[in-house]
């Protein structure tokens, strides 16, 4: 059975800040940054593996033949494994 992933900011409260989005907890106890690369994975993840979420963000970039793939999806797997250690993102089966 293949692993997907699924968005778990349900009750945070996120505010855009220039090219970067804030994300606090309604209680308080917990806050974070992302970047407009994070943003894109992790408001494309529900439902997919991370190799397809990956993807999306690869097909969204202007100048995706200068780019090295193998970096560029070891750049995104970490910060999706960044996102499920703080609990944005949740996998599944």
């Amino acid at each position: 059975m293949r692993e997907l992933l699924k968005n778990n900011t349900k009750g945070l409260l996120m505010q855009q800040q220039d090219d970067h989005t804030i994300i606090l907890s309604a209680q308080g106890d917990f806050m974070t940054v992302l970047n407009q690369t994070s943003m894109v994975l992790l408001e494309n993840c529900n439902g997919k593996s991370i190799d397809e979420t990956i993807q999306i963000l690869f097909d969204k970039c202007l100048d995706a033949e200068t780019i090295n793939y193998s970096e560029f999806k070891h750049d995104c797997e970490e910060a999706i494994q960044r996102m499920i250690k703080h609990n944005l993102i949740n996998k599944f089966e």
